[in-house]
């Protein structure tokens, strides 16, 4: 059957045609169709306008499900962020010279890493995740000390600047202050450096990563006044007069002693061995070593 119309709208995929009897139909496009042209077109030619209908239904359907899924898998992430960053109830940064920031589960585990500067990315620290906090510095220590950042063979004193940051009870903060004392008191790694402890906000964190500083560092220069921000971590401690602000706002763990001992023999053996006459440096420094190992047999 032969129908004849006028065109009076063309689809992407199709046309409308008024006809002849005042019906409409939508028709296959053809070559060059336009609106208000007369045409003339067969059964064939013709759409299902069910089929038409169908498929914006489905198109709009599919719509309103790519919205939902996309919603969700947002919602899903945002979740699965707040998820992971409500499991962590303390924050501790580590600063040699590289610096990192680890993030404490409630059962003292770490499950985040995060390098805060340049020297920091290029320590391989994945394997500390999933382990105890106090084992995570000690490993981030020894990976320090191989890099190159600390050297325990000359005499110069190397130190490890701890910040602890509660994000939900101060109280676990305490804990892992604990825990870090007890490794130190069992570890040689911690025990060849001087350890530095501090405490700090989340507000102290962020303006610190903002500023690129240690925040340790950062809460010194608002306790004590003192202009820290272009500092590194080895030249503020290199200074007695910061050294002692630090130590009455926050802790440090000294290194050992005996291992320091060891280091100042070695270093006047090397001296004698050059033909230097280090017999004067020997006698003193034999008599504060025996004074120090009676003062331990006391303690102890």
């Amino acid at each position: 059957m032969y129908y004849k119309g006028i065109v009076m709208k063309v689809k992407k995929k199709y046309a409308i045609v008024l006809c002849d009897n005042n019906e409409y139909k939508s028709i296959k496009l053809k070559n060059n169709i336009a609106v208000a042209q007369k045409i003339m077109f067969t059964n064939d030619d013709i759409i299902d306008n069910n089929k038409i209908n169908i498929n914006k239904k489905l198109i709009a359907v599919a719509a309103v499900i790519l919205i939902f899924v996309t919603s969700s898998i947002l919602g899903i992430n945002n979740w699965l962020n707040q998820r992971e960053f409500a499991n962590v109830v303390a924050l501790v940064t580590v600063d040699i010279n590289p610096s990192i920031k680890v993030s404490v589960n409630s059962a003292n585990k770490v499950i985040k890493v995060e390098a805060l500067n340049e020297d920091g990315k290029n320590l391989d620290l994945s394997s500390i995740i999933g382990i105890d906090v106090d084992e995570a510095i000690e490993t981030i220590v020894s990976k320090a000390r191989i890099g190159g950042f600390i050297n325990n063979e000359d005499l110069e004193d190397d130190f490890v600047l701890i910040t602890m940051i509660p994000v939900e009870k101060k109280m676990k903060v305490a804990e892992i202050e604990d825990l870090i004392h007890k490794k130190i008191g069992k570890s040689d790694e911690l025990q060849n450096v001087n350890i530095a402890m501090i405490e700090a906000t989340l507000e102290q964190l962020s303006e610190a990563e903002e500023k690129s500083i240690p925040v340790g560092l950062l809460v010194i220069n608002e306790a004590g006044n003192i202009d820290s921000e272009d500092v590194s971590v080895k030249d503020f401690f290199a200074n007695e007069e910061q050294l002692a602000v630090f130590a009455n706002t926050g802790e440090i763990i000294e290194q050992d002693l005996e291992k320091k001992i060891k280091l100042v023999e070695k270093y006047l053996n090397v001296l004698e061995s050059k033909d230097i006459n280090v017999e004067n440096l020997k006698t003193a420094f034999e008599l504060s070593k025996k004074n120090f190992l009676k003062l331990k047999s006391f303690l102890n």
